[in-house]
């Protein structure tokens, strides 16, 4: 089975989504509240550092060995590269969400829209999606910049795995 991309007929539905999200995204950062670090998010802080600085806490019990964290180390070097730019963490997580934000509503947007709904509920609903809500054990959408943690990152790219399996993988069955 090959993959082709044919493109759309007219791309000013796409392009007047992008600028209605990115109004969106810059709307919801400027009413995100000042951030404060979780605890989850010091607990990254910490394996950050020792990571930068191995002879930190050699004598704390839990984080004397964090070889056990090693997965989250593409994020905090994201984050470290991030600080540099923005001048702190507090500043890097509250820009991750207007990030985060765009490209999961603009994703879901895709999503919707390919499946041959109106551009209006397309947006509407792909706004919709982004709401902050407790799922089972868990959290589903953005979250403001307090709750920012690696899995709210790799979040955004859910929209377009459905939308590849929408597209190419349901057409196999």
């Amino acid at each position: 089975m090959s993959i082709t991309f044919s493109p759309p007929a007219s791309w000013a539905p796409y392009a007047t989504a992008a600028a209605v999200i990115f109004a969106g995204a810059l709307f919801v950062n400027a009413l995100a509240v000042p951030n404060m670090l979780s605890h989850d998010q010091l607990h990254y802080e910490v394996i950050r550092l020792k990571v930068q600085q191995p002879d930190l806490f050699i004598r704390d019990p839990l984080f004397a060995d964090t070889s056990y964290q090693r997965h989250y180390i593409p994020f905090l070097d994201l984050l470290a590269r991030v600080n540099r730019s923005t001048g702190g963490s507090e500043n890097s997580y509250r820009l991750f969400v207007p990030l985060a934000f765009f490209v999961f509503t603009f994703g879901m947007f895709l999503f919707l829209y390919a499946q041959g709904i109106s551009l209006a509920i397309s947006i509407g609903v792909a706004f919709l999606s982004t709401v902050f809500i407790r799922v089972l054990m868990d959290y589903f959408g953005i979250p403001g910049p307090s709750d920012i943690v690696p899995r709210f990152l790799a979040l955004p790219l859910y929209p377009y795995l459905f939308l590849l399996f929408y597209r190419y993988a349901a057409r196999a069955w």
